[in-house]
């Protein structure tokens, strides 16, 4: 019995035993419950034990020759035996802390804290791993490297399908009730590679496209003291059940940045988490807004990188609480690149156009027109509570002998066969602006720009088309006329520096000519 009991201590010039190979497991899985002050709070399931026969046979290497092996038979049943008397067939594992590296090497990737014990089963015999029990861990992260690099790191990881990471705790201890020999248990390292499941996120495999995972639900700018942003968005939710602060953020455009926003979860469901974003525009000229502008109104996407900031912005729209120091000093190295969508269908922005009071006259043997631009313009969805102020304009229009026919825009290099001129000024026309006079558009702005002696280029080989519309003003009074083409616009928006300028938007419209 003394023999027996002996086998079990490991030799003098070991201390411990390392119990790291002993522990089984299989692939765990993490659920974020909550983001605090205190860190990230999240729960490990997954399903393991500690191998006693593993441990058993660590004991065993250190035999000399001559014990018999009927005695690691005997040695064996009895521990099964003993193990099968405890109270607890599981042992509490005590570690403080443990830091998350990865495999590779490099500085720690998240500081992970235990409220409390663990406790993993005892796996006695042949165990497989369907027979392995059910364990869950509730813990406290602290990301150590910064967000820029935890983002990189992940987008490496999710591409291989799989985190690579070596857990290193420096004190760890393991203790089981009734068992005097489990003060001979420890470990100092883990060597863990971790599959990549997360619900509602595409296959790992190849890095994440952010971009294709955020939906814009709803945007805005308005005027209120300043050039404001408003925006709600929804992302994947990977297991976050909250997110109690906001976020700050710049935007930029093209490197240039053009607002600080806060993003704050309002609603976590367990598909989705959505955000809202408030903020300012904090660019003082009208330049990068144009560009933005521009694309936007003709159909395009709008590539925007989005970093993270290292305080809060000004005002606090949302009143989102204070996001905690670990947060803020984590989020600059954050860089996101992001995509604002194109409209569905492409924005009409002019949506009627006449000329007012036109005459045509000759000049020295060319056409001229005098009159006044009436344009009606409705701002697009997202924009329409920005206070604007058309100052001029710059149309690019043909003239046709009648309404306008095709429902396809006019080409001046191949004008319909009822065009007869061309108005394309080279410089803008001074316009002002005031409330829309269109009941069917009562939120919409009326421009006007007049213009005097401005030349109408007569399309080659459309003379006859010209005689004709102007007999008709001759021997009938008046003659309907048609115009195809676009418009450059230039504003001035409340909040900004300099002009806001939109290029080609496309205008349609008839006017009288009278004689």
């Amino acid at each position: 019995m003394a023999l027996l009991a002996a086998s079990f201590i490991p030799p003098a010039e070991s201390e411990s035993l390392d119990l790291a190979p002993a522990l089984v497991y299989t692939s765990p899985g993490v659920k974020v419950l909550d983001v605090s002050g205190s860190g990230v709070r999240v729960n490990v399931t997954f399903r393991g034990g500690v191998d006693v026969d593993y441990v058993l046979a660590e004991t065993k290497r250190e035999w000399p020759r001559w014990v018999p092996g009927w005695f690691g038979r005997v040695r064996e049943s009895a521990a099964h035996g003993v193990i099968g008397t405890l109270p607890r067939k599981t042992v509490t594992v005590a570690i403080p802390e443990i830091m998350v590296y990865r495999r590779e090497g490099g500085l720690a990737l998240l500081n992970v804290s235990f409220p409390g014990p663990i406790d993993v089963p005892l796996l006695v015999g042949k165990v497989h791993e369907p027979e392995y029990a059910d364990i869950s861990v509730e813990a406290v992260a602290n990301p150590i490297a910064p967000a820029g690099d935890l983002w990189e790191w992940s987008q490496k990881a999710w591409a291989k399908g799989h985190a690579d990471v070596l857990v290193s705790a420096k004190e760890a201890t393991a203790s089981i009730e009734g068992a005097w020999w489990a003060k001979f248990l420890s470990f100092s390292q883990l060597d863990v590679s971790v599959p990549l499941r997360l619900p509602d996120l595409p296959p790992p495999g190849k890095p994440l496209n952010l971009a294709k995972l955020v939906t814009l639900e709803s945007y805005g700018l308005y005027t209120d003291n300043g050039l404001k942003i408003s925006a709600n968005i929804s992302i994947p939710n990977p297991g976050v059940s909250t997110v109690p602060f906001g976020l700050p953020f710049a935007v930029e455009l093209e490197g240039t940045p053009i607002a600080e926003v806060l993003a704050a979860a309002t609603r976590c469901t367990n598909t989705s988490i959505h955000v809202n974003i408030d903020g300012d525009v904090t660019v003082s000229t009208g330049d990068p807004l144009s560009h933005f502008l521009q694309r936007f109104l003709h159909g395009e996407d709008n590539p925007l990188t989005v970093r993270g900031l290292d305080k809060v912005p000004r005002d606090n729209p949302s009143a989102a609480p204070l996001p905690p120091p670990w947060v803020l000093r984590s989020l600059p190295s954050l860089s996101l690149d992001l995509i604002f969508p194109s409209p569905t269908d492409r924005p009409n922005i002019v949506r009627k156009v006449t000329l007012d009071n036109i005459k045509f006259f000759e000049i020295a043997g060319t056409m001229h027109a005098s009159g006044i631009v009436v344009a009606t313009i409705q701002l697009p969805k997202g924009l329409e509570h920005v206070a604007v102020n058309v100052t001029a304009i710059r149309p690019d229009v043909l003239v046709f002998d009648g309404p306008v026919e095709s429902d396809e825009a006019s080409d001046p290099s191949n004008p319909p066969p009822n065009a007869f001129g061309r108005i394309h000024p080279d410089e803008h026309l001074n316009a002002t602006t005031g409330p829309s006079e269109d009941p069917e558009l009562p939120d919409a702005l009326t421009v006007r720009a007049p213009f005097d002696d401005l030349a109408l280029d007569v399309l080659e080989g459309r003379n006859g088309v010209l005689q004709s519309f102007v007999a008709k003003i001759l021997f009938k009074g008046s003659a309907l006329a048609g115009i195809d083409g676009v418009a450059d616009v230039r504003a001035a928006v409340v909040g900004l520096k300099g002009d806001l300028e939109a290029g080609s938007l496309p205008v349609r419209g008839e006017f009288s000519v009278k004689r």
